[in-house]
Parts: C-alpha cells; structure tokens; sequence
C-alpha cells in the first residue's frame, strides 16, 4: 500500500508452530504466467516467528519505493534453509492503512498513524484514493494478535464517495465460514502476501504433524461506546460503487450498516451484530443492515468478486454475511429508492455454525415499499449446493417478510439450520 509518499507490505504467514522464518523481498518488472514470482531483483528482508498455530502476520514498510510499473513478490526461509515458492505477484495500490484502533482525529492519516475515522475523511476528500485497508499494531512485533476493536465515542462519517474497506486486510484475518480451515501439512509452507496466497513444497522431511488451525475469524470489530443518536448506523455507506468486507458492527444503537445514497455496492464477509469470530451476540440496537439505495448486493456474488480479480480464491472461502442478535430486522430494504437489490449466501439470524440460533428480534428481511428485489437463488436448487441461497432461521418475527411491494423469494432455507435437517 502506498501512503504519504511511502510504502508499505502486509500479509501473512503459515507454516510450522514456533518457527522462525526470514522474508525476503524481490522487485520485478513484470508477473510470472503463474501470477506467482518471479524474484529478478532483491530489495530487503526481515525475520518473522509464527505462533502456536503455525500463522504470523506482518506490516513492513519498503525502505526504497516499488519503481512504476514493477511488482513484488516475497519467500520465506526458516532456519534449516528451506524456502517457500514466492508469494502472488502483487502491484503497489494506493491506500489509507489504519494502524490503530485508537479513533482521534490529528494532521490525518500517515504511515505510522491512522485511524479509521481519518481515513475515512481522506477518503471523502477525493484525493484519488479510495481504499481503507488494515495493519493494526504490525509494524513494531511482525506478530498476529487481535482481533481488534475500534471503540468510537461518536458516530463514524459517512463515506461520501466510493471506497473499498477492506478489513480482510488485517492480517489473520479470515471469514467465518462452516467449512473447515485448509490445514498446511508440512512440508508445506503458505506465503500470503497482500492477501494472497500460494502454497509451496520445501525440502523439509521431518515434521509430518499438522499444526492446530486457528479457529476462523475477522480482526476488524466497530463498537459504539455512545448510547445516542440511534439515528446513525455504524457505518453509512453512501458514495456509490463501494466495497465493504470483512468488519465485525457491533452494540450500536441504531442500525449496524447503512447503504444510501447512490448504490450498487457490494457487501460480503461481514458479522452484523454478532463477534469477529461469528458466534457471539454483540447485537446492534436497529436493523443490522438497512438498505435505502438501488443495486446493491448483500452477501457473496462470485461474478461481482471474480469481476473485481479478488486476490482470496473464491473456492477457499466462505464470503457470507453473518447477520444476527440486533433489535431490529436482520436486513430491511425500505423506501422507493431501494429497488434491484440482491440478498444472496448470508447466515441471517444464526451463528457461523449455521447450526446455533443468534436471533434478531424483527424479521430475517423486511422488504417495504421497494420494487424488484431478490432473496436467494435464480435457480430452483436450494440448499448448500447453491451458491446463492440465504440461511434464515431464529428471528422473532417472519423469516422474510414483504409489504406492500414484488420481490423474489426463492432457494432459501427459511427456519432450519445450515443441513436443511433440523429446526431452529
């Protein structure tokens, strides 16, 4: 990520518990066909030490900046000499890097300090940079810790104009998902720079274990620490055009999320009221996502994340929105201007288990007063063999709830767990 005129590298990662590892760092002019290497010039290195789970994230910042037009690429070596396959060629973006989950407002965001709150204002300033990513207390330790909460006294901005907040970014960082975590037996090593990953062989024989696996998580958690005003969401979203991912919402007092103004953005890999990890009840006082804009989807769509090259393959993860415990409605689409909205793969009312019931007190989804909104699947298959197919279960009033307006309803499970099997 490129920030006041400086750069930064963040990733992670996974390999042997209690390992010790140097990273080396290559400069390129051009990606190999794999989208993986090649390492034509070396720039630096630095050591990392993974934890008791065989993962370590890290936050470095380039001593010299990437030339224009070049890539990098990563290896890493543990202690013995064996080196990891080089990590996903990656191009430098441009990017405000929250660095702590402090909230204050100073001269605005730099390498060394940034918070969410000023980068969202750097954002809406419409400097040519609209991306939000994470590196949370990286840079000092190489460690992984958190997850992390950022505690606000007031409410956030609204992002005013498009933006993609990307707290997959965060290293550790993954979506809670049913699916079970790939485990790296050794010898293999995952080198995961920028989010990206690539699995390679060392030449390392002796340790046939796997490592235990971390157990799935977000590192992105926004809290309210103010009781007052439920008229703001915990974050608004309303430039248009916009990606959110990868954030825990938590105990505000209003809604959880709002998406207005301009619309068709995309919404995945988020815990709506519920803890990073998915399983706990941290419930928002409102609806968890209210939507009041055009075009939106909310919830996985493999052609819009395919069409937006997304660094994570899709088959490895879990993308759904787990929406659960808040006061209101799970997801309400209100409003004339909430037209042509798609709710596609979210867990609405449940745990990340699919199993659990974490219920809002409304509805799963209340539709009002918007036209030609889509709840699950165009397709007659329901079920987890469907990509497209909403969970919803728990909740205190109806599992989808329309009023007064057509909407398309089809290939949920509506009042069962994740199997189709039991009620909740």
């Amino acid at each position: 990520h490129t920030s006041d005129n400086r750069q930064v590298a963040n990733g992670s990662l996974n390999s042997r518990p209690n390992a010790e590892f140097v990273v080396d760092i290559y400069y390129n002019d051009e990606c190999d066909g794999s989208g993986f290497g090649e390492g034509k010039e070396y720039h630096q290195s630095f050591p990392l030490t993974t934890n008791e789970f065989g993962d370590v994230g890290f936050t470095i910042e380039l001593t010299d900046l990437v030339p224009e037009g070049q890539y990098v690429t990563m290896t890493a070596t543990d202690s013995t000499g064996n080196t990891s396959d080089f990590s996903r060629c990656v191009a430098p973006a441009a990017a405000f890097l929250v660095t702590t989950e402090l909230e204050g407002v100073s001269s605005g965001c730099t390498v060394e300090d940034c918070s969410l709150r000023e980068a969202i204002i750097g954002v809406n300033e419409d400097n040519g940079i609209n991306t939000i990513a994470f590196g949370i207390h990286q840079s000092d330790s190489y460690l992984t810790q958190g997850p992390y909460t950022i505690s606000l006294a007031e409410p956030l901005p609204a992002l005013t104009r498009p933006a993609f907040v990307d707290g997959l970014s965060q290293p550790g960082a993954r979506c809670p998902s049913t699916a079970p975590a790939p485990i790296p037996l050794d010898p293999f090593t995952t080198m995961n720079l920028l989010r990206s990953e690539k699995s390679a062989v060392t030449d390392s024989p002796n340790d046939t274990e796997p490592p235990p696996v971390a157990p799935a998580s977000l590192m992105i958690g926004l809290r309210a620490l103010y009781e007052t005003p439920a008229s703001n969401a915990g974050l608004v979203v309303a430039g248009g055009n916009s990606i959110v991912r990868g954030l825990s919402i938590q105990n505000f007092p209003g809604d959880g999320l709002a998406l207005v103004g301009a619309g068709s953005h995309h919404i995945y890999c988020n815990a709506i009221g519920l803890s990073q990890n998915g399983l706990a009840a941290q419930g928002n006082g409102g609806h968890g996502i209210v939507v009041q804009s055009a075009g939106n989807v909310v919830g996985r769509d493999l052609l819009l994340m395919n069409a937006a090259s997304d660094p994570l393959p899709v088959e490895e993860q879990q993308y759904r929105n787990l929406i659960g415990a808040n006061l209101g409605s799970g997801i309400a689409i209100v409003g004339a201007e909430g037209t042509g909205n798609k709710v596609y793969d979210n867990f609405i009312g449940v745990d990340a288990t699919g199993r659990s019931v974490q219920g809002n007190r409304g509805h799963g989804i209340y539709i009002e007063g918007a036209d030609q909104n889509s709840v699950g699947t165009i397709s007659s298959l329901a079920g987890v063999g469907n990509p497209h197919f909403n969970l919803i279960a728990g909740n205190g009033g109806d599992g989808v709830h329309v009023l007064g307006t057509d909407a398309t309803v089809k290939g949920n499970f509506i009042g069962t767990d994740l199997n189709g099997t039991c009620l909740l």
